[in-house]
C-alpha cells in the first residue's frame, strides 16, 4: 500500500511544484 499511495502522491504534487515563491 506504501507504493500506491507514493504513485498517487507523486501525481498530485507534479501539478503542482511549489509554484508560490
Amino acid at each position: 500500500m506504501a507504493m500506491r499511495a507514493s504513485r498517487l502522491e507523486v501525481q498530485r504534487r507534479r501539478r503542482r511544484r511549489h509554484r508560490r515563491r
